[in-house]
């Protein structure tokens, strides 16, 4: 599974449920209905207004407002830097595929569908995503202040009109007539075709309407979203009394518009109330209320608050684009005639909020059992798919970089090199690291690891390319990226006279860190029983989880980590282990892992660079390319010396084990019929042959030749 980022699958779930209880009541009757809660099949009474007050108060704007700005940081996320070429194209078309999807969404299943106006207004913004967060805050700050001000004129005109130009504008479009109403409703009544006819007449008028009035809101919002992404913010990793105020500042804002609702509903709805001054309200304040959700939603992962509720959110939001559509299925089956059951305009609005309420807690529990198995939602694989590029087809293993657009990099170079006079020891490396990832950096001795390793922490000077620690270029901007790192190098000094914790004390004095960060780096190591005990007395472990503890002073990002078990005995390299696993959680660091211990490192890493002759020859996640490569092929004979001998005269090289031989992967899908024609044709009988999945020490060996250029 690709690294995912905790707080932003979170806050898409929470989102999405709240698209889902704001847009239930679209499917379910006539635009009018939905708009004046008096009005109608939805019409509510004292009794029922929560039905209407929860999805309005609380998601009415707020939902949409937390989309855009998740879809601004993705834009980033899949298409990194400007100056990355392939993952600007992979986000060209994963925007060209999200358009199509949305021209199908809204013409087959519901003319609300918002995915065609985001590919359009993604393809507006994505140029700026690599501006700097304070300009990109600013022009969505412009952006958002000019479609308000288009509000602003439309209310000043319903407000400006006379009471009987307010009479014969409801009439059209507010409060129309009662036959009008029942001949939108019967359209959904007369059958399949109908009811298309209908709904695409009412996707063009909506489509055309989006365009024209909620484009710059968007785009304001995806830059708003795309700035508090690149602060940490949405990634979770502001401070906590940051999300504080901003939990603070949305509730304030949410308070305000209970009261509007409460007003609104007070009133009786009055046209002139709800559509001038309520929507007013209603989408000047989105933005502090879906700043203070995420801000409430993080804070919740933080504190490990309701963690079987984030969790099924979490797993909703992995999903989003999937369950988004099938709440489409699932609402045109049940309101649309022809296609479904024909319930448009024959439920209230608490029955439509009970059927959107169970459909979600449905969508929780299938997400998160479909999710156990599946690395994506099923839509999300084929938008996938149909985004690759002309050589994203493969049979064997991707060559590097694949890891474009699965997550945030905490590292990212381009076109990292390195010559020493007439040789190259590393050639255009580009490495991707996703935060939150456990890298491993595996390549036998002279692959150029070490310089690479140097490089990436500004120990030297690349002679082409660059290196950007979560944004930060390493030669241009230094201390701001060294801020962000950790290091433990086989190199490491200790006073064996002093204790624990008086070693760590030098280094948390020269940092000027307080002390309380001594026992917090301690207990991420698990050497608060030994803080007070000499390091002349510590094991080899011990001393390495020291190390350790040194280099997470300070709470950096990254930690990048150079053989940490090496010489460990096997009780230090399960301590060990275990520490590396539990840290990006704990401590919230990414992990960037050099070692030798293959064994060790596929039981720790989730995702693996593979270096050999200077290059990177592959880079995904684990799973995936121990997925993508050719399987080993495993078999007994009735004279498996024979067969050996055989084997290796075909072009087969074989190893022998202890119940039979196998046969290296060689990515020849008639591998398995020719060893078998091969066998049987000399008369041996085969007792078995069978795949055998590849390790990642026959992925090393396969893609790490020993003999360096």
């Amino acid at each position: 599974m690709n690294q995912r980022i905790p707080s932003l699958d979170l806050i898409r779930g929470f989102a999405l449920f709240g698209v889902l209880a704001v847009n239930a009541a679209y499917f379910a009757a006539p635009l009018a209905s939905v708009l004046d809660p008096a009005y109608g099949p939805l019409a509510v009474s004292s009794a029922t207004a929560w039905s209407w007050f929860v999805p309005y108060v609380f998601f009415e704007y707020k939902s949409m407002a937390l989309f855009s700005m998740l879809f601004g940081a993705s834009l980033y996320l899949v298409g990194g830097e400007r100056g990355d070429p392939n993952r600007s194209a992979t986000l060209r078309r994963r925007l060209g595929w999200l358009a199509l999807f949305g021209i199908a969404h809204g013409v087959a299943l519901w003319f609300g569908d918002i995915l065609l106006s985001y590919a359009i207004t993604g393809f507006l913004v994505l140029p700026a995503r690599s501006w700097k967060p304070r300009a990109l805050m600013t022009t969505g700050l412009a952006l958002f202040a000019a479609s308000m001000g288009v509000i602003v004129a439309l209310a000043a005109t319903i407000l400006n009109m006379s009471p009987a130009e307010q009479a014969a504008f409801a009439a059209t479009s507010w409060a129309p007539p009662a036959q009008q109403l029942a001949i939108q409703i019967a359209a959904y009544h007369r059958g399949w075709a109908a009811a298309q006819a209908a709904n695409f007449g009412a996707w063009i008028d909506f489509q055309l309407q989006t365009l024209i009035f909620l484009t710059a809101r968007t785009a304001g919002l995806m830059m708003i979203g795309l700035a508090l992404f690149k602060t940490g913010f949405l990634s979770g990793r502001a401070r906590t009394r940051t999300y504080g105020w901003c939990l603070a500042l949305g509730a304030t804002a949410l308070a305000l518009l209970a009261w509007n609702g409460w007003d609104m509903e007070r009133q009786g709805f009055p046209m002139v109330r709800v559509q001038a001054i309520g929507t007013l309200l209603t989408a000047a304040l989105a933005p502090l209320v879906a700043a203070g959700y995420a801000a409430g939603l993080i804070l919740m992962l933080r504190t490990g608050l309701l963690p079987r509720l984030t969790a099924a959110l979490a797993a909703v939001g992995r999903m989003a684009f999937t369950n988004y559509l099938v709440q489409s299925i699932v609402l045109g089956t049940l309101f649309w005639s022809g296609r479904g059951l024909g319930y448009y305009g024959a439920l209230s609005r608490p029955q439509v909020m009970a059927i959107a309420f169970s459909l979600f807690v449905a969508q929780m529990a299938l997400s998160v059992l479909w999710l156990r198995r599946f690395e994506h939602g099923p839509f999300e694989r084929i938008w996938r798919r149909l985004s690759r590029g002309r050589d994203g087809a493969r049979s064997g293993i991707a060559p590097a970089p694949t890891l474009a657009g699965s997550s945030p990099l905490a590292i990212e170079s381009t076109g990292l090199t390195k010559r020493f006079g007439a040789h190259t020891a590393v050639a255009a490396v580009d490495i991707a690291v996703p935060t939150g990832a456990i890298y491993g950096f595996l390549g036998p001795n002279g692959a150029g690891k070490t310089t690479t390793i140097r490089m990436l922490l500004g120990l030297m000077r690349p002679s082409a390319g660059a290196v950007r620690i979560f944004g930060h270029d390493v030669q241009r901007e230094r201390r701001p990226a060294a801020r962000q790192i950790g290091a433990l190098l086989e190199a490491r000094a200790t006073y064996d006279q002093l204790t624990g914790r008086e070693n760590l004390d030098i280094t948390r004095r020269l940092l000027g860190l307080p002390a309380t960060e001594i026992d917090r780096v301690l207990g991420l190591v698990d050497l608060r029983g030994a803080a007070a005990q000499k390091v002349g007395h510590y094991s080899l472990g011990m001393r390495q989880r020291l190390g350790l503890a040194r280099a997470l002073l300070g709470t950096p990002k990254l930690l990048l980590l150079d053989e940490p078990m090496n010489g460990l005995d096997p009780d230090g390299i399960a301590d060990m282990r275990r520490t590396i696993r539990t840290l990006p959680d704990a401590a919230g660091v990414t992990i960037f892992l050099s070692s030798h211990l293959l064994a060790e490192v596929a039981q720790v890493a989730t995702h693996i660079g593979l270096m050999a002759n200077g290059r990177l020859a592959a880079q995904d996640t684990l799973v995936r390319l121990l997925a993508h490569a050719p399987p080993d092929l495993y078999l007994r004979t009735s004279d498996d010396r024979r067969a050996r001998a055989l084997l290796a005269h075909a072009g087969f090289p074989a190893r022998g084990e202890d119940t039979g031989l196998v046969v290296p992967a060689r990515g020849d899908e008639g591998a398995v019929a020719t060893v078998a024609r091969l066998l049987v044709g000399a008369g041996l009988a085969v007792h078995a042959l069978t795949p055998r999945p590849t390790d990642l020490e026959a992925l090393y060996l396969s893609w790490a030749p020993r003999k360096v250029a």
